[in-house]
């Protein structure tokens, strides 16, 4: 579909999409003019992305005129990729990928991936952060408080009415019918591979496939989650699917309705219809142990997992030696876990990176955002003006975000991926396993 053909009002049927807000049901319908309205699928990603009542405007706007995710890589021995329990964290001299911070990848910087050694979690040691390894070389943010996108202090934070529009534009050398073949809707980041849904629903996975994870299953799937050394999706009906490595059991998928789910890096959770929380795989230091109640969103991790009530508090759980599940109080409206940090969107729109230390990649810059999104040793967030902002080690130039507007963003192990306003999809930081190769459909 055309941008340029969208011209009409549309109705979302809320039912099928992950609703974090109980007003957002409120702005059902808008006109969607001169603008190429997201699909389904893109509306509930862009759902599970961007919670909040602050964005009601994304998802009224974002409609279909059809009805419609430093410390150093835990690195458990020389050489080997995510997807193994990692025996310590060895400070903040990172290897290779987040996923934007839910996996993990060991081994030497470029040494490319191999299997682990096998192994039980028993056997798995409680990683330590070693201070002595962060590189002097980074920069902390500057603590300068001015800001252009706070404004006047006197006045209620608010998104811009028009943000996570993708607009009419079509990408850079396509034009007509490839619009739609080359625009995404949005991206997930592994620890080293990535996933990505085009506007003609069109599922890709492209970079290290050493365990079958970036091996699309012919099916469709309406949010989809890119972890350590596998993938998992949610389909039309609810059920999940996962793929590529299963050592763990990370990609045997309970049964059962869910809304949303979320690939760490050996072990997967997911928010069911009723609220509810289940996580699936490894279960060391009981990160895939939620505590009851009724979430929002949940975000997994490499050794934690956090998630949001329906309250808007933090929740999170699991590895805590370094402050990892000491969430900061307050009403929040989006959750990013990492490797050994995470991070989240208040309501006011302020970025908040715990455990509170003096490394960079905990050390959010001034601002109001509208999404984080976690990897090992960086943090990248999206500003309500649409720009990308990256702190935290940069030894992959991995927080060195691309100018331009742009809509979602998530973060892998060493490298992140963003949606700009026109649908392209930009990716930087680590390339050893073509991560940040986008394919062209």
């Amino acid at each position: 579909m055309n941008a340029s053909s969208v011209s009409k009002t549309c109705p979302i049927h809320w039912e099928m999409l992950y609703l974090p807000t109980r007003s957002i049901q409120e702005s059902a319908k808008r006109t969607c003019n001169g603008a190429r309205c997201l699909k389904g699928s893109a509306l509930r990603h862009a759902l599970n992305s961007f919670v909040g009542m602050s964005l009601i405007a994304l998802f009224a706007l974002a409609c279909s005129s059809e009805g419609a995710s430093g410390d150093a890589d835990p690195l458990p021995d020389a050489g080997e990729a995510t997807g193994q329990e990692p025996p310590g964290d060895t400070g903040d001299t990172a290897p290779g990928n987040d996923t934007g911070g839910v996996d993990a990848r060991n081994g030497v910087e470029d040494a490319g991936p191999t299997d682990a050694p096998p192994g039980t979690e028993e056997d798995v040691t409680e990683p330590t952060e070693d201070a002595s390894t962060v590189d002097e070389d980074v920069e902390t943010p500057p603590a300068d408080t001015a800001n252009p996108d706070i404004g006047d202090a006197t006045e209620t934070p608010k998104i811009p009415d028009d943000f996570g529009v993708i607009t009419s534009d079509c990408p850079e050398g396509f034009a007509g019918d490839e619009c739609d073949q080359h625009s995404f809707q949005y991206v997930t980041v592994g620890a080293f591979h990535a996933c990505a849904v085009t506007f003609d629903e069109n599922l890709l996975c492209w970079g290290l496939n050493e365990k079958g994870q970036s091996q699309v299953p012919p099916q469709y799937f309406r949010q989809v989650s890119a972890g350590g050394q596998h993938t998992c999706g949610v389909h039309p009906d609810g059920a999940v699917t996962c793929w590529g490595n299963n050592e763990y059991a990370q990609a045997d998928a309970p049964t059962g309705q869910f809304n949303h789910v979320s690939a760490g890096d050996i072990h997967s959770c997911g928010t069911h219809n009723d609220g509810s929380v289940e996580c699936w795989g490894s279960n060391v230091f009981d990160k895939a142990t939620p505590p009851p109640g009724q979430y929002l969103e949940v975000s997994a991790g490499f050794f934690h997992s956090c998630g949001i009530f329906t309250d808007g508090s933090l929740t999170c759980w699991g590895y805590n030696a370094d402050g990892q599940t000491s969430a900061p109080d307050g009403e929040f409206l989006q959750v990013s876990a990492g490797y050994f940090h995470s991070c989240a969107v208040d309501t006011g729109g302020q970025a908040h990176c715990w455990p509170v230390t003096d490394k960079p990649k905990t050390v959010a810059p001034p601002g109001n955002f509208a999404q984080v999104a976690v990897g090992d040793t960086h943090s990248c967030g999206l500003h309500w003006d649409g720009s990308v902002a990256c702190w935290g080690d940069n030894l992959k130039g991995q927080i060195d975000a691309p100018e331009g507007v742009f809509v979602q963003l998530d973060a892998g192990l060493n490298f992140s991926c963003a949606v700009r306003k026109d649908g392209a999809l930009k990716c930087w930081g680590n390339n050893t396993d073509g991560q940040c190769d986008v394919p062209s459909p």
